[in-house]
């Protein structure tokens, strides 16, 4: 279709406004519930800013457009639709105010702090986490609605403490009164602070706001590198929505806080590693069955677990997945080592229903080898029935309550896909499949490897790194109208309020619907592949951009038809590595050679890492790394058989290494002996390198 162009007129004011060019619907589905409705509408904004309106975004199978319009009160606006200078419809708007006044509170505190740094998973952002003795900076905007100028009372209030302010307000002008909050005074603990409009001539209640403050004792927070077994709580209530194992007849419904959901559960049962100097993090938890995620303030992603289907079980309807172990009946976490070079994490768990069957007796173990620059190796290993389809691969973003998924993504691009080559596809919103298969056609041409990146706004951009990919789901799904995925045209159909179908497109067009089923709540994901964009106000949303499958790196038939099969990628938050040089260094290792005092044993993918044994009994260790093509990104060295713990000294071709510009710890093996594990910060050029690793002997205890 050609371009489409939008004429807006108000008394002397003209504003145009070009849509762009627009792809006619192909899902047959979606283009007849569509056609039942208006071809184009005008919505009107709520809560306008002074002097401007602010349209809702709509979605008809003509436009989807968002629009700042200079406005008057009573004045009727003209719009019409022009293709290529042709009028094709005309509408008209005359804008009224119900209320006498728009009003927004804005409160933060004047140190942020991480909620995780306090124990708290998915803090809302309705809720203000502020340590003791810390100002919060109160600002609330006012915005008259009617013709007259107004004296209007604000009074507000926290605990006992009372106070008011009084301000005039005129039409469409935007007054603001701000006041910072000393906590001094404030207990450890919860807060209301609330705020009342009044009429300050006549009394009248207008209007109430009110922000919840959880006040925290002080403390200093220093972020070291490593693995740490901890307690992290819910503080919002969680739904519960037990069903049968059809996900028809309800067992149990209600709400519960998250203490009288998990009172089996003992101290200590979460795990999150933090980095040096950074709040980002990796976290492990409960309320999210221990699916691992990268976490970036408020923003928690993670790239899937082992998945199967629910059709391999008589008379149960649902996915089969570690979420269904809302209860972690069966989930489990353990730090198997945490030192200054690296952590592992294993994350072990069966394919399991809601209704807590095992399909199959099939099982995953999860090894996560996390490293200093916010990079970690995630090793699948899955147990399953022989020639049983599993998915592995989805990415998925999650935000807490209150806070809309769009303001997660950078948009237009909110996603990115790199060939090792350099080239890049990217995925433009609200149309992120335009031309896909010729662009998916040109990126995969001459590429086997690639790297996927979620761009986060603001935050650290999180991103996996594959070998052999085989295919992506999302493509055959053909664009951005994803109706045709059997679960979301179910849920549409049988959805218990009427789901319009705008926000049923629109949402699996671009990210702003998201999925409440997963984390925290226990409710069922039958129902819930399409929700109500409400549900972000009061729980944490999930949603995913992509899905893939990629080869697995081992494959073995164990007999009793049972089999192994095992996958590996990298992840990580781009941070401190390029995520495309440290997927091809991760790929092409150097050349090992000139090895004196150990035996080289090969380069292990699943540890990012080059394994050699000690054979001899000396304090001197050395080898070359040749590396024709590709720069290697901090190299890990791992030497088994260490007789003793000590310091180490490093060198490259003669030049000694500083020791801020590596890390190194020691894990024990059975024998008695320690494997060393050596992280590089430095990247080592594409030539010859000769390594020299020195020991200093017993100088630890």
């Amino acid at each position: 279709m050609s371009n489409l162009v939008v004429e807006t007129t108000s008394g002397q004011e003209k504003t145009v406004i070009s849509i762009g060019n627009i792809t006619p619907l192909q899902d047959d589905f979606i283009k007849a519930e569509l056609e039942k409705k208006t071809i184009w509408e005008v919505p009107i904004a709520h809560n306008p800013l002074p002097n401007e309106m602010k349209t809702h975004q709509k979605l008809s199978h003509r436009a989807v457009k968002e629009s700042w319009l200079a406005i008057q009160p009573g004045r009727a606006m003209t719009f019409t639709l022009y293709q290529d200078g042709q009028r094709l419809a005309e509408q008209q708007k005359t804008i009224h105010f119900e209320d006498r006044i728009w009003w927004k509170l804005h409160a933060r505190p004047a140190t942020s702090l991480d909620p995780l740094d306090y124990g708290y998973a998915f803090l809302s952002k309705r809720k203000l986490l502020v340590a003791a003795g810390d100002i919060v900076h109160i600002k609330i905007p006012v915005v008259g609605l009617n013709s007259e100028k107004q004296r209007i009372a604000i009074h507000w209030s926290v605990d006992e403490d009372h106070q008011s302010h009084e301000m005039r307000v005129a039409c469409l002008q935007q007054s603001v009164w701000q006041e910072d909050l000393p906590t001094a005074n404030l207990a450890p603990g919860k807060h209301t602070l609330k705020f009342q409009l009044q009429d300050a001539v006549t009394g009248d209640h207008i209007d109430e706001l009110q922000q919840e403050l959880i006040v925290v004792p002080p403390k200093r927070i220093k972020h070291r590198f490593g693995a740490t077994y901890t307690d992290l709580k819910y503080d919002d209530p969680v739904v519960v929505d037990e069903r049968d194992s059809l996900g028809k007849t309800v067992l149990a419904q209600g709400q519960s806080s998250w203490e009288e959901i998990t009172p089996h559960y003992g101290p200590l049962q979460d795990i999150v590693v933090s980095f040096a100097n950074r709040r980002d993090k990796m976290v492990f938890w409960r309320g999210a069955s221990y699916v691992p995620m990268w976490v970036s303030d408020d923003v928690w992603s993670c790239w899937e677990w082992a998945e199967t289907r629910g059709n391999r079980e008589a008379n149960y309807r649902g996915p089969v997945e570690p979420l269904m172990d809302r209860e972690l009946r069966f989930g489990r976490v353990r730090v198997i080592a945490s030192h200054p070079a690296r952590a592992i994490v294993h994350w072990r768990y069966p394919q399991s229903t809601r209704v807590y069957t095992i399909i199959d007796d099939e099982w995953v173990d999860e090894y996560y080898y996390i490293y200093p620059d916010l990079v970690a190796v995630r090793k699948v290993m899955g147990w399953f029935l022989e020639g049983s389809w599993h998915e592995i691969n989805e990415f998925i973003t999650v935000v807490p309550p209150d806070m809309h998924p769009r303001t997660a993504f950078e948009l237009p691009n909110s996603f990115s896909i790199f060939g090792l080559n350099g080239s890049q596809l990217d995925l433009n919103y609200p149309h992120p499949w335009k031309d896909w298969q010729t662009r998916w056609a040109n990126l995969k041409k001459d590429n086997q490897h690639f790297v996927f990146k979620t761009n986060l706004k603001d935050r650290p951009k999180p991103f996996v790194g594959v070998k052999n990919l085989w295919r992506l789901y999302s493509t055959d799904w053909e664009g951005p109208y994803r109706g045709r995925h059997a679960e979301a045209i179910e849920a549409h159909k049988q959805a218990a309020s009427p789901i319009p179908i705008e926000q049923f497109v629109g949402g699996l067009e671009a990210p702003w619907m998201a999925c409440w089923s997963w984390p925290v709540q226990r409710v069922p994901a039958i129902g819930t592949v399409v929700c109500q964009p409400k549900h972000y106000e009061n729980h944490p949303v999930h949603w995913c951009l992509m899905d893939l499958e990629y080869q697995p790196t081992e494959h073995k038939l164990l007999g009793n038809q049972r089999e192994l099969k095992v996958w590996t990628h990298l992840t990580g938050l781009e941070v401190h590595v390029d995520p495309v040089q440290l997927t091809r260094s991760w790929l092409n290792p150097a050349e090992v050679s000139e090895v004196r005092g150990l035996r080289f044993r090969q380069y292990d993918l699943n540890q990012r890492a080059y394994v050699f044994d000690a054979i001899e009994n000396t304090s001197v260790f050395r080898f070359q790394l040749q590396s024709v093509e590709t720069v290697q990104i901090h190299p890990v060295i791992i030497i088994d058989r260490i007789a003793e713990r000590s310091e180490i000294d490093l060198s490259f071709d003669g030049q000694a290494i500083d020791k801020e510009e590596f890390e190194y710890g020691f894990e024990p093996l059975t024998d008695g002996s320690l494997k060393l594990v050596i992280w590089i910060d430095k990247s080592l050029p594409a030539s010859t390198t000769e390594v020299s690793i020195q020991l200093a002997r017993n100088t630890q205890p």
